[in-house]
């Protein structure tokens, strides 16, 4: 015999008294098991997203950094590994506005090769976009010529 129907009745006599802080108790357990799901469903899609678009995110298959150069044991693991490469150098700056006089902490980048690999530079605005020079970089809104740092 189950005694499952009599442990129900008991339950719901016990909760004569307080079927409000009950209902309360319950909602919350709902919506917290709820919430549970959707951000665990959110990770898993925002997994799922960036696996799929990954290469074209980094705008390459493989990414290795470092504060300072590499030894010569990694370049020439580097080397080894073969295909495309190209190398990018950037440092914090400072850069002036000589209109209004202000200055702002900026981020300079060079890089050397084809990157990006998969996908396109886009930049906003468009007027941004450099024009691409052996060694150097025209900012055309600007009709300066800035040098290429990435190169030896």
């Amino acid at each position: 015999m189950s005694s499952l129907p009599w442990v129900l009745k008991m339950a719901w006599r016990d909760s004569r008294g307080s079927r409000k802080r009950l209902a309360l108790y319950l909602s919350a357990m709902v919506l917290g098991v709820a919430a549970l799901v959707a951000i665990r469903g959110f990770g898993d899609n925002l997994s799922a997203t960036v696996d799929r678009e990954a290469k074209t995110l980094l705008g390459a298959d493989l990414r290795l950094e470092s504060e300072e150069p590499f030894d010569d044991s990694t370049e020439v693991l580097i080397d080894s590994i073969g295909g495309t490469q190209s190398r990018r150098i950037s440092f914090g700056s400072m850069a002036a506005f000589p209109k209004t006089g202000a200055t702002r902490l900026s981020a300079v980048r060079a890089v050397e090769g084809g990157f990006p690999f998969y996908g396109a530079l886009e930049t906003r605005p468009l007027s941004a976009q450099p024009v691409r020079h052996p060694g150097w970089r025209l900012r055309p809104d600007r009709k300066r010529h800035l040098p290429d740092f990435g190169r030896n």
